[in-house]
């Protein structure tokens, strides 16, 4: 058997194994997460389903050299693997064990890695029989009621790591890129509105959405927490970090309050699901269903994209918050962030959760009306001042003729000559 570097599949190839030359064709660190945990999947049944123990091993690199070089040397071996592995995929669609849109997701990483590595693959003839993608999922969003729920769960990180996959759209994955640096917040008149927040930072697939007020103080109550136990929090730090002993600033088993460690979106997958058992909103299914009615991380997503089209916000505008394209429209809808930001403000209501937000934004709406009012009255009553100052000015030139008609008529009475005299001469004396 040739060693990983002595792959032959051309001169280019020369030197990189199959797997790295597989990993070099996948622009996202995060599709490459996604394309390894596919592949693994077909190991598995490649090993379990069909007996191929040579794969059974823990060296990543190997084990991908192994099966290139059994499927160089027998592109025969290779299309039966196949065919079985779209038969197995194919029989869970049937049982309701997987949708028809995700059964493609199985193969786009085998695909890809023959396409890397140039084995020729007749793909239009071994998925002629794949099954039809259903138009949409079944799945819903997250209810309103459900996440307040999931926030109350016991862990103090559960909280931020809700509010700002249902109020950005980020998918769970982002956590592993997601700063301090990375949220930015917006004022308008000397209050939060908003924060803006780059998602995938560094990454191909990096995009701007938003956070409504109410999930940025999440993140600074549970930064300055994370202060208060000695770490130091600057804008590299992650948001999502490990917990550890409050009980001592060294820290204990759990891990150190001053050395925190980023964790891995797996990890915060099972913080969801626990909180999600714990707070009685993931219950066993019963005989005959596959799926929960909600998605654990997908849910928050749909909810965010579902309260934004109910608060009026355009198709467009949701794909851009959401990274998802818009069709032929991406190369003639270039809207600015300050665009978008304004087409956020207007659900940001629907995307509040607690109560307490939004009787604040009440309150304030009736401080500005009582403004508002006040300023009105205000300039009511500086309208009546004047019109009493013209009143009062009237009175007084009246006032004056008075005086001068009054002077008239002693002179007149002093000398009735006088009364042969026009009035106004006799004033003009």
């Amino acid at each position: 058997m040739m060693s990983i570097n002595e792959t032959d599949n051309g001169n280019e190839q020369e030197g990189i194994s199959p797997y790295q030359m597989f990993l070099m064709y996948i622009r996202s660190p995060k599709t490459v997460k996604e394309y390894t945990d596919k592949f693994n999947k077909f190991f598995n049944f490649l090993i379990n389903n069909l007996g191929e123990t040579e794969f059974n091993m823990d060296d990543t690199e190997t084990k991908y050299f192994i099966f290139y070089n059994k499927a160089k040397n027998n592109i025969n071996w290779l299309n039966s693997c196949l065919h079985k592995y779209i038969q197995f995929q194919k029989n869970r669609v049937n049982e309701k064990k997987l949708s028809g849109a995700t059964f493609a997701n199985y193969f786009k990483a085998i695909k890809k890695f023959c396409y890397a590595n140039e084995l020729e693959v007749k793909w239009d003839r071994i998925l002629i029989g794949a099954p039809i993608k259903n138009r949409a999922a079944k799945d819903r969003p997250y209810k309103i009621d459900e996440i307040k729920k999931i926030m109350k769960y016991g862990d103090r990180r559960i909280k931020f790591i809700v509010l700002i996959m249902a109020t950005s759209g980020m998918r769970i994955e982002g956590f592993e890129y997601l700063r301090y640096g990375n949220i930015m917040p917006i004022e308008r008149d000397g209050k939060v509105v908003a924060a803006k927040i780059k998602i995938y930072e560094g990454d191909p697939e990096e995009y701007n959405s938003f956070i409504t007020p109410e999930t940025f103080f999440a993140i600074q109550d549970w930064m300055n927490y994370r202060k208060k136990y000695g770490e130091n929090i600057n804008e590299n730090s992650y948001i999502v970090r490990d917990l550890w002993d409050t009980t001592s600033r060294e820290g204990s088993a759990r891990g150190f309050a001053t050395c925190p460690k980023k964790l891995e979106y797996k990890s915060i997958i099972s913080i969801l699901n626990r909180a999600l058992w714990s707070q009685g909103l993931r219950t066993k299914l019963s005989p005959g269903k596959h799926r929960h009615p909600f998605q654990a991380a997908h849910g928050f997503r749909k909810f965010f994209f579902s309260q934004c089209q109910l608060g009026g916000m355009s198709i467009l505008d949701c794909n851009k918050l959401t990274n998802h394209s818009n069709g032929i429209n991406d190369s003639y809808y270039k809207p600015t962030d300050e665009d978008l930001l304004k087409s956020y403000l207007k659900v940001v209501d629907h995307l509040t959760i607690e109560e307490e937000y939004k009787l604040e934004k009440k309150l304030a709406i009736l401080g500005d009306k009582q403004n508002e009012n006040e300023t009105l009255i205000k300039i009511k009553l500086l309208e009546k001042d004047d019109e009493i100052k013209i009143m009062k000015e009237q009175i007084n030139k009246m006032n004056q003729k008075f005086e001068k008609f009054d002077q008239v008529f002693s002179m007149i009475q002093q000398n009735p000559l006088l009364a042969q005299i026009k009035p106004e001469v006799l004033t003009a004396v």
